[in-house]
């Protein structure tokens, strides 16, 4: 009995120790983060009177242009690309909520503007998939835009916004959309915003971060997205670890440690890293983070993919096969 005592705490010291000699994680670069995740998804060979099919079970879709010009082109409303597939009304009001939204928040059209598809999804969803039916959402946007351009022409600036929505990825039970928006309005550069949305094929649901990872796994993922930052948008040079990479993250945001509580709470840890809701896609999990979140303006919206071998026993979805 004592000597299997002895060789147990032998065996617990050694692995203490191994442990204990790793040290903190180099930060190493990964091949996984310059794959381009904003390639549209291709439509099949198959055509159909103004559609197309994608995807493995031939999904038909359509893609829009729509622009919302004025006399003066300065200002106007360009869908330069938005792709819609015929999956679940929910994910079209969806697409359409995001136009909506980024007009609104830009001045293009009041906040008080009405539109089926954007104010009631589940009403929406009751709806016929139609090219006739976005084409009518379109009107009412265009007729909002234009209820508002007296009050933007007195800015006498240039108003413009472009969109692009199209899907990235899809399977059996997911699609991946890619939804970007450039807005002009003045001033020494535009906004930018860019989001990757993944939606339940069959309920037309917006996954969120606790639909696609383990709750009890979320600390495992933070390490890798943290790891995947460190390498492709590090704040400084000569960086050499994980944890000194999360110590350059609190100088450049001006969170000192050594401050009082309330301002502790904003000091970034692995505990704490910021970890926005993934979207999948073919190779693993998307993280898009907003700009100036994490990183200077000047990297726009920083992405990372973890691969889905990076992540396992810590999905709740099923990832797709290779």
């Amino acid at each position: 009995m004592k000597l299997t005592k002895s060789f147990s705490f032998i065996v617990l010291t050694l692995v203490f120790a191994l442990v204990s000699c790793q040290g903190p994680r180099p930060i190493v670069p990964y091949d996984s983060d310059s794959e381009d995740v904003s390639v549209p998804l291709l439509p099949n060979e198959e055509e159909y009177p103004d559609s197309y099919t994608f995807g493995p079970d031939s999904i038909a879709g359509l893609s829009l242009r729509y622009g919302m010009e004025t006399e003066d082109e300065e200002i106007y409303v360009n869908i330069d690309s938005f792709t819609i597939l015929d999956i679940n009304p929910r994910v079209t009001g969806s697409l359409l909520s995001f136009i909506k939204n980024e007009m609104e928040t830009f001045g293009f059209i009041k906040p008080t503007a009405s539109l089926s598809a954007a104010d009631s999804i589940s009403g929406f969803a009751e709806s016929n998939f139609s090219e006739e039916f976005i084409e009518s959402e379109f009107e009412n946007l265009k007729k909002e835009f234009f209820n508002e351009l007296p009050v933007i022409k007195e800015y006498g600036s240039a108003f413009n916004i472009t969109f692009n929505i199209y899907p990235v990825f899809i399977d059996t039970n997911y699609v991946t959309f890619l939804k970007s928006a450039y807005c002009y309005t003045g001033g020494a550069h535009g906004n930018s915003s860019l989001e990757l949305e993944t939606f339940d094929i069959t309920t037309g649901k917006a996954l969120n971060l606790y639909d696609i990872i383990k709750a009890d796994r979320l600390d495992e993922v933070r390490d890798e997205v943290a790891a995947h930052m460190a390498y492709s948008y590090p704040i400084y040079e000569n960086l050499h670890t994980v944890d000194e990479y999360i110590d350059s993250l609190n100088v450049w945001l001006g969170n000192d440690k050594d401050s009082s509580s309330d301002d502790e709470d904003e000091t970034i840890t692995l505990k704490n890293f910021p970890l926005p809701t993934p979207a999948l896609n073919l190779t693993g999990l998307v993280f898009v983070y907003e700009p100036y979140q994490l990183t200077p303006g000047s990297d726009g919206s920083p992405i990372v993919v973890i691969p889905y071998k990076e992540l396992k026993g810590c999905l709740k979805v099923t990832p797709p096969e290779n």
